[in-house]
């Protein structure tokens, strides 16, 4: 199946979110184009509807309603895991501890058994790299609208890391308020339970820091006055989580969900101003050191330490995927996506239009500049600059200019049937020349 844009070039909305109580629900039929330009473009969060009940999982992983222990610990039993302890705050997260799969299953049971036993710790399973530990098995299908994932085809094909996780908890489990990582999208989909989400647009997050400037580890008793969205995710439901849209999660049944964070071409441009954003924090931080030698590389593996990644790899990353476009468009080479999706022309042209965006910020950024002074890349940006430029801008006024064919063809078409048309009514008026007005 190929994903594809009706156009290049779609029009983003700059008038801001607009946000009632209520999120926007959307038909699991709409089209990826129409998904696109609605949501995705417009960093617009919503819900979809009936999008898992054809997945593996969903048949496989349950009985009766329940959650199959003895088939899920058959198949993943032995996999370590990280579990979240949701009584026990830990800075602005949740204690951890690692434990196998097999022990999470069993302590699960006894939690539902116990009734839910609020003496007893409250784990919560996330983060788990499941389809990265068993590409082979496929328990979901990435919905479609989420194929356009520049984070996971760029780690899948080049690391053994990747950012898609499999979350599991019990009633009552929960996740703190928080934006997601690199500034990414996300999307959750509930296999089985149902999930509480408290959403707020960019911005209205600086509305519930302290006075000392921090925010809450917990917003479960906010005040109306606050835009947000409630959604109660059921199962079989998505959540799309916009780039920088704070949330809370809480599990309010046993629930078992499949998620990704992602990033293309239309936040792409957010992530690098959010790791720009990283950097100067940690100068600020360490600006009593600023002397020191090779502080800019030192700079830069603190970067990479809070933020995830740095500039280096970030450009690594752009390059790697403008590469591949650059490729579609110029030798008609396929990419495939999440084994069952195919890259549109149109598409590809649109994230290499939002590659050349993000690279001209990159070059006039100094740090980055210093940086590639001493560290040598497979093609420094001013060339993949312009390439893409020369391949884009020649393809735009193709279009443009067919365009223009197409619409002087119809004004010839047009002007022909009118003389035509008049041509055949001035001969019948000489031959009837009265017939027609009586």
């Amino acid at each position: 199946m190929q994903i594809e844009l009706e156009n290049c070039l779609p029009i983003r909305d700059e008038s801001g979110n607009k946000v009632s109580k209520r999120a926007p629900i959307v038909s699991h039929d709409i089209t990826y184009d129409d998904f696109f330009v609605k949501f995705i473009l417009q960093n617009q969060a919503c819900l979809i509807k009936n999008i898992t009940s054809n997945w593996n999982c969903t048949k496989q992983w349950f009985t009766n309603g329940k959650v199959n222990t003895t088939y899920l610990s058959k198949q993943f039993g032995h996999s370590n895991i990280l579990l979240y302890d949701c009584h026990e705050k830990y800075f602005n997260s949740q204690k951890t501890k690692n434990d196998k799969f097999d022990n999470f299953l069993e302590y699960w049971q006894k939690y539902i058994n116990g009734n839910y036993n609020n003496q007893m710790p409250l784990y919560y399973l996330k983060d788990w790299h499941l389809k990265n530990l068993f590409p082979n098995n496929n328990f979901y299908d990435v919905p479609y609208y989420f194929a356009s994932d520049w984070l996971n085809e760029y780690l899948i094909e080049t690391s053994d890391d990747d950012y898609r996780f499999v979350y599991m908890g019990p009633r009552g489990s929960w996740t703190p308020f928080h934006a997601d990582v690199f500034n990414s999208f996300s999307w959750s989909a509930n296999v089985s339970g149902k999930k509480k989400w408290f959403l707020f647009p960019p911005g209205n997050e600086e509305k519930l820091k302290d006075s000392l400037g921090n925010l809450p580890y917990d917003v479960s008793d906010l005040k109306d006055e606050i835009a947000y969205y409630e959604i109660i995710q059921s199962s079989g439901d998505v959540v799309f989580v916009p780039s920088g849209w704070y949330h809370q999660v809480w599990n309010i049944e046993d629930t078992v969900s499949v998620n990704h964070n992602w990033i293309n071409g239309c936040n792409i441009e957010k992530m690098w101003k959010s790791l720009e954003k990283s950097l100067t924090d940690v100068k600020n931080e360490t600006k009593d050191c600023s002397e020191m030698s090779n502080y800019s590389k030192h700079c830069q593996v603190m970067l990479k330490s809070y933020f995830g990644i740095d500039f280096l790899e970030f450009y690594r990353f752009l390059l790697y995927i403008a590469q591949k476009r650059l490729k579609l468009i110029k030798e008609s080479v396929d990419i495939k996506l999440f084994e069952i999706y195919t890259l549109g022309f149109n598409h590809s042209l649109f994230d290499l239009l939002a590659i050349k965006n993000v690279l001209k910020l990159i070059q006039s950024n100094n740090d980055f500049i210093d940086l590639l002074n001493i560290n040598p890349v497979e093609k420094y940006p001013d060339m993949l600059f312009n390439e893409i430029i020369s391949v884009t801008d020649t393809i735009i006024v193709n279009k443009s200019n067919n365009k223009d064919r197409m619409m002087n063809y119809s004004l010839s078409f047009l002007n022909s049937l009118f003389f035509i048309f008049f041509f055949v009514f001035s001969i019948y008026s000489l031959k009837f020349p009265f017939s027609l007005f009586r």
